[in-house]
C-alpha cells in the first residue's frame, strides 16, 4: 500500500481541545485509509492578516503549488467557517480568492469545522460565506462536513436547503480522541473532578444562550464549588486549556477559603502541543466526573465515557449535547445553576446515551469513507 501524503492545514498551538480533535482526525484517517500516512502540519495562524514573524503564509499560489504536490488537503478542525472575519475573501478564516480555489486541484475536505460566529458580522461577509459554500459545492474535488455544533443549522437558517446534500453534519473529531497509553495523570490519591472554567467566552456572541453576567457566574461556581467541598470527599482539579483560563481559575479561588483551596484544590500543569493534550485528557479520564466550559473540554470527556456537565456559556456546547441526545446534562451558565449542577455532578448516573454516541461515531466513519471515495482516495 502507498503512502498517502496529506497537507493539514489547522490550529496545533494555542488550544490543546485542538489537539485532541486533531488526534481524532488522524485515527479516523488511519481506519479509512491506512496506516501509511505522511502527514504536513501548517499552522493557520501562519495565514491570519495580523500575523508578522517570518515563515508567514498566504493562500495565495505558492500555497496551491504546496497543496498539489500532497495526495489530499484538509482543513480543520476548528470553528474557521465563522463568518465574521473583517476583510476576507469569503468572510472567514479561509481567506482565499475564486482563483486561488480554483487552482487548488487536490482532493480537498474542509471538515469539522464550525460556522457559529461569536462576534459582530461585518456587512456583505453573509453574501461572502454563501459565494464560498456554492463555489466549493461547485468543485467535484472539495467537500465540507461541518462538525456537530449548530452549524448545519446556522446555515440552513441562513440558505435554507440550497446545501442539503453538499454540507454534511459529523461529529467534532474530538470523539475519536482515545487515551494515550503513555499518559496516566491522576493528580489527585484521592477522587476528584476535574473542572475548566472560561472567562473569553463571556464576551461572546451567542443567539440561544444571551448574555452571561460574570458575576453572578462567579457567584453561582463559588456557591457550588463549597457545596462540594462541604458535602462530599471530592477534591476539585482545574484543568487549563489555553493561558487565558489560568486567570479564570485565579479569580474564582480567589473568592475561595485559603484552607480549602490549599487542601482540596490543584490545578494541572499548562501545556500544549500533543504532549500537553495528552497529558491534561489523562486528568479529565482519572476524574470522577467532569464539568466542563470549553467545547472541546466536554466533548473529550464525553469521548472517554465520563460523566460530564455541560456549563454552556456558548450555544455550540448546547447544540453539542443536544445532537447526542444529553441535553438535560448541559446547564445555560445564564442563570443560577449552582443546585443543577451539583446534582448531576454528585448523583452519577449511566450514561444512556452512549449508544446514540457510538452510532454516530460510525455514521461519521462512513461518511468520511463516502467523502474521500468520492474524491478517489479509496479507488
Amino acid at each position: 500500500m502507498r503512502t498517502i501524503k496529506i497537507f493539514h492545514v489547522a490550529s496545533f498551538t494555542g488550544n490543546i481541545g485542538d489537539n485532541a480533535s486533531h488526534l481524532g482526525l488522524y485515527n479516523v484517517l488511519k481506519t479509512v485509509l491506512g496506516d501509511r500516512l505522511d502527514i504536513e502540519q501548517v499552522e493557520i495562524r501562519r495565514f491570519y492578516k495580523k500575523y508578522s514573524l517570518a515563515d508567514k503564509m498566504n493562500f495565495d499560489l505558492e500555497f496551491t503549488q504546496k497543496a498539489n504536490a500532497k495526495d489530499l488537503l484538509i482543513f480543520g478542525g476548528g470553528g474557521f467557517l465563522d463568518y465574521w472575519v473583517p476583510n476576507s475573501e469569503t468572510g472567514t478564516t479561509f481567506d482565499m480568492s475564486d482563483e486561488i480555489l480554483d487552482k487548488l486541484i487536490v482532493p480537498t475536505l474542509f471538515v469539522s469545522v464550525g460556522c457559529m460566529p461569536h462576534q459582530p458580522v461585518p456587512e456583505g461577509n453573509i453574501d461572502k460565506f454563501h459565494h464560498f459554500l456554492q463555489k466549493i459545492g461547485s468543485k467535484k474535488n472539495m467537500r465540507i462536513a461541518v462538525r456537530n455544533d449548530g452549524s448545519i443549522l446556522e446555515i440552513k437558517r441562513l440558505f435554507g436547503g440550497e446545501f442539503e446534500g453538499t454540507i454534511t453534519e459529523i461529529l467534532d473529531n474530538g470523539f475519536f480522541y482515545e487515551p494515550s497509553l503513555k499518559f496516566n495523570c491522576r493528580l489527585l490519591e484521592k477522587p476528584y473532578i476535574a473542572i475548566n472554567t472560561t472567562l473569553d467566552q463571556l464576551i461572546m456572541k451567542n443567539r440561544m444562550i444571551g448574555n452571561v453576567n460574570y458575576f453572578q457566574l462567579r457567584e453561582e461556581l463559588l456557591s457550588l464549588l463549597q457545596r462540594i467541598i462541604d458535602e462530599t470527599d471530592y477534591s476539585l482539579v482545574f484543568v487549563p486549556h489555553i493561558f487565558k483560563d489560568l486567570q479564570a481559575f485565579r479569580e474564582l479561588l480567589e473568592g475561595m477559603n485559603d484552607f480549602y483551596v490549599r487542601s482540596r484544590v490543584a490545578i494541572a500543569p499548562y501545556l500544549q502541543g500533543d504532549y500537553g493534550c495528552n497529558y491534561l485528557m489523562s486528568v479529565y479520564h482519572q476524574a470522577n466526573s467532569v464539568l466542563s466550559m470549553r467545547f472541546h473540554a466536554n466533548v473529550c470527556p464525553l469521548s472517554m465515557g465520563k460523566r460530564t456537565v455541560g456549563l454552556a456559556a456558548l450555544d455550540r456546547v448546547v447544540h453539542m449535547y443536544n445532537s447526542i441526545g444529553k441535553s438535560s446534562d448541559c446547564i445555560p451558565a445564564n442563570d443560577k445553576f449552582a443546585d443543577k449542577v451539583y446534582k448531576k455532578l454528585i448523583n452519577i448516573s449511566p450514561n444512556n446515551s452512549d449508544t446514540l454516541i457510538s452510532e454516530r461515531k460510525a455514521q461519521s466513519l462512513n461518511t468520511y469513507m463516502k467523502l474521500l471515495s468520492e474524491m478517489g482516495l479509496l479507488n
